[in-house]
């Protein structure tokens, strides 16, 4: 199951996290994605400086604006089926 963590923190939030958060549960709805992905949002991932961050399958990555993240979740779909 691919696990994706959004940082909530203020910080990360209001550069773009909350519509990365928007995007990617839509993803997920209209996809019917909900038994490969487990989403959830963290209330600081401790990286503020370098956000907005998101966390998925364990690997940070930084500076995620909201149009990457269908683009990450479907490169670690892709990953997870090979």
């Amino acid at each position: 199951m691919l696990s994706i963590e959004i940082c909530m923190g203020s910080s990360c939030y209001s550069r773009g996290n909350s519509a990365s958060l928007e995007l990617a549960e839509k993803y997920i709805s209209e996809n019917q994605l909900e038994n490969r992905i487990r989403l959830s949002g963290k209330l600081c991932l401790g990286n503020c400086s370098e956000g907005p961050n998101i966390i998925i399958n364990g690997n940070l990555h930084k500076n995620c604006e909201p149009e990457c993240v269908i683009d990450l979740i479907m490169h670690y779909l892709e990953s997870e089926a090979v």
